[in-house]
């Protein structure tokens, strides 16, 4: 009876027995809070995995955009009308960037009926045509790989007849659009 009478005066004696392990209670809500937090865990790294990738085609499909741009832009530039007389167009072949001379036609007739015909007409129109039918301006291997498309079209415009337009799409998307002035339309009047 000592014994008995011991532990109802004390209160501290009957806490520590419940004290000397875990209860099940315990242990569901640790295991509880454990899978919480794991599922947490990779919810967030398959989210930022899954960004990454996006974010990463994202930059892909830019860069491979711009290096085009600047092939389109190089065609711009290059685009000359020097050999044109009244059988020929312009062209942008030579590779290199011609002169301040290398532009237009060198003889008189030649200029003159070349002034008359390209610069009336647009060389915006031709320019495009030109981007779009010539098979050294195709698109580079990176626009196809990713499915991107490049368009040119002459604009509509009836101040400058020699802007055109050049656009990049993906699955109908316009993923950048340049309106441009052929450099040797700078010899027109």
């Amino acid at each position: 009876m000592a014994c008995q009478y011991r532990a109802l005066n004390n209160p501290l004696a009957f806490r520590r027995k419940n004290l000397d392990g875990f209860s099940i209670v315990e242990a569901i809500v640790s295991s509880f809070i454990l899978v919480t937090a794991v599922t947490i865990s990779l919810s967030l790294f398959t989210f930022s995995h899954r960004n990454a990738g996006q974010v990463e085609a994202s930059q892909n499909e830019k860069n491979a955009v711009e290096a085009d741009a600047m092939t389109i832009l190089r065609i711009n530039d290059q685009f000359s009308c020097s050999a044109a007389t009244s059988s020929s167009t312009c062209d942008s072949s030579t590779g290199t960037y011609p002169d301040e001379d290398q532009y237009i036609p060198n003889s008189y007739t030649d200029k003159q009926h070349w002034l008359t015909a390209a610069c009336s007409s647009g060389l915006g129109d031709e320019l495009a045509s030109h981007i779009n039918n010539d098979s050294k301006n195709a698109p580079n291997k990176e626009l196809t790989d990713l499915n991107i498309d490049r368009s040119a079209s002459a604009v509509d415009s009836s101040s400058s007849p020699h802007l055109y337009q050049v656009t990049w799409t993906k699955s109908g998307a316009t993923l950048k659009k340049m309106i441009l002035y052929p450099t040797v339309a700078a010899w027109c009047p």
